[in-house]
């Protein structure tokens, strides 16, 4: 069985070469034994990919048991499928049965215990639809892998593109027209709103005074004649002398307001659309389902491939939260935030509210967080980390030691984890 003809176009040789094994892996566990353990780091990306996985292994009436968990478990007795970790845990876990990993980082070289595909510059969502690709077509929802490519900012291509297996996902799916992309300001659903509602919308970059602000987003246009014609524009209609003058504007406005260097490309760029998804704007769909995953746990995820509503209902309560969650921003870059030891590193304390990834996730970008710090969000229950970034922080051989010693705790089908008091 090979890789799907569409996708095995566009991959390279080594690409092909690391996902062909995984890929027959999970041929043989659907066929000889129609049942997995999923075991998922609790991530978006690796959310989104468990989602892609479940709908699979469902269509060709495999079952399934799904755990969300920081660390896989030492021996894996059932066929086994681990979505999201560091490659190299591999090295940590003996399966008794057909298993394989599906993750991120280098592939680690020699002979390993089971199938391992992992990319540095590919989300593991990514992966799971290269993988996938050997036992079916995923259509439209594939272009969630995108989504995921986004919340780990890997759009670092010159001209703000896709460059691993994104790219790929990309190329397949605009064959078919279900995914469209422009080079332009990045703006959030430009495509369909005016400039100023774009202006607002726009999360991932958080643009500072901007977002879920369209006074202000009004204002911008208007104080400047050459950018004034933009107002209640869409893309299709706005001159491009207009566009690049808006897209100099902006790229100002956050290098301005951020404490760290930022990206030319992160404003303008490629823009991802498919118009056959419930949250067409594939950047705010990251942003959207960040904050679902946040609050109603990342196991809600798994109906977006077969069930549009999972992905519109989460959009609308973003929609509905979006301001606070801007307002929470906006607090933190005016006040800064209280550095503070904890783990045995340097995190930055902050209220815990509502969609706490997506407000580290953009202070980070602002450089109110530095990247070689985490986030510490405090209420009066206690303390809570982002796990994704604390792994990221620490090594995942270092959360393993924390959540064995008490000092983690993670709280279950969530991407966060409590600090215990003693810690």
């Amino acid at each position: 069985m090979d890789l799907d003809q569409a996708f095995a176009r566009v991959i390279s040789e080594r690409q092909a070469s690391i996902l062909r094994p995984a890929a027959q892996q999970l041929a043989t566990l659907v066929k000889e034994y129609g049942f997995a353990h999923v075991y998922v780091f609790p991530s978006l990306d690796a959310g989104i990919a468990a989602s892609l996985l479940v709908s699979v292994l469902a269509r060709f009436g495999a079952r399934y048991a799904i755990k969300y968990t920081p660390v896989p478990p030492g021996e894996l007795d059932a066929p086994s499928v681990l979505l999201g970790y560091p490659a190299n845990v591999v090295f940590t876990v003996t399966p008794r049965k057909p298993s394989l990993l599906l993750g991120q980082g280098e592939k680690p070289q020699g002979i390993l215990s089971m199938p391992v595909a992992s990319f540095t510059d590919s989300s593991t969502a990514a992966v799971t639809v290269g993988v996938l690709s050997e036992l079916t077509i995923l259509g439209a929802a594939a272009a969630y892998a995108l989504s995921a490519g986004f919340w780990l900012e890997l759009d670092r291509g010159r001209r703000g593109e896709f460059t691993g297996l994104e790219a790929s996902v990309i190329e397949v799916l605009g064959l078919e027209k279900l995914v469209e992309h422009y080079f332009t300001v990045k703006l959030v659903e430009w495509a369909m709103r005016g400039t100023e509602e774009a202006i607002s919308l726009t999360w991932l970059p958080y643009l500072p005074g901007l977002t879920e602000n369209i006074e202000e987003a009004r204002r911008l246009l208007s104080s400047d004649p050459r950018l004034s014609k933009l107002i209640g524009q869409r893309l299709e209609d706005a001159q491009q002398e207009a566009v690049a003058v808006l897209g100099e504007k902006l790229y100002e406005l956050v290098k301005k307001e951020s404490k760290g260097p930022r990206r030319p490309t992160e404003i303008i760029g490629s823009s991802y659309y498919s118009y056959r998804l419930p949250i067409s704007d594939l950047r705010e769909a990251a942003a959207a389902l960040a904050c679902y995953a946040s609050s109603h746990g990342l196991s809600a995820l798994l109906g977006l491939p077969a069930h549009p509503l999972t992905a519109a209902v989460a959009y609308a309560l973003f929609r509905l939260r979006a301001r606070g969650i801007a307002a929470r921003i906006e607090e933190a870059r005016s006040r800064g935030g209280e550095a503070v030891r904890a783990l045995g590193a340097s995190m930055i304390a902050l209220p815990r509210g509502d969609c706490d990834m997506l407000v580290e996730h953009e202070l980070r970008r602002l450089g109110i967080i530095r990247r070689d710090q985490a986030a510490l969000f405090v209420d009066g229950e206690g303390r809570y980390v982002v796990l994704e970034s604390v792994a990221a922080l620490l090594g995942i051989e270092r959360v393993r030691e924390l959540l064995a010693e008490g000092c983690l705790v993670y709280e279950g089908d969530t991407p966060y984890a409590r600090l215990s008091q003693q810690c």
